[in-house]
């Protein structure tokens, strides 16, 4: 549930910031809202980001002629947005983070549970899984180690996959 981009782009920032480059990586975000989808990518936003320092604004956005702020042809390589059900469709494999922020919280326990399995599907062993602050790992918790509780930072454990994913 990318939503209109912020996390996908802060998520990509923060990755760059810590290879100290563009390049290597690839962030798939991914809706099931095409006009959400749209937007996104346009990386156009009425406000620069809250909180982000001013060299990151600089390094990573520029000001349209309109006023709005605008995402670096540069960072927005790096993310390939897409539409994607995550109740419904099959799940992206071998991924070394899985971001689901605050989109479990509007699924039924069923549904959020099998979100859960394809999640734990999609990432590689020693991967990564960030929450948000109402959403729990369920009955998929031996399949992860917890990395940092507070802030929801989990890694999967070798060779726990869930017997139910696809």
């Amino acid at each position: 549930g990318c939503a209109t981009g912020e996390e996908a782009y802060s998520t990509a920032i923060f990755i760059a910031e810590a290879l100290e480059s563009l390049s290597g990586f690839q962030v798939f975000a991914t809706d099931i809202h095409p006009g959400l989808l749209e937007r996104a990518s346009a990386g156009r936003y009425k406000s620069a980001p809250e909180e982000m320092p001013e060299e990151l604004l600089e390094r990573y956005f520029h000001q349209g002629s309109d006023g709005s702020w605008c995402v670096n042809e540069s960072l927005r390589k790096t993310i390939v947005f897409a539409p994607h059900d995550v109740v419904a469709d099959a799940p992206f494999s071998g991924r070394d983070l899985v971001t689901c922020r605050n989109l479990l919280i509007y699924l039924k326990p069923e549904a959020q549970q099998k979100v859960m399995s394809r999640f734990r599907f999609a990432l590689r062993d020693g991967g990564f899984l960030f929450l948000g602050p109402s959403e729990s790992l369920g009955a998929l918790e031996d399949s992860f180690a917890v990395v940092a509780r507070r802030w929801k930072i989990f890694r999967t454990r070798a060779h726990a996959k869930p017997a139910d994913a696809p």
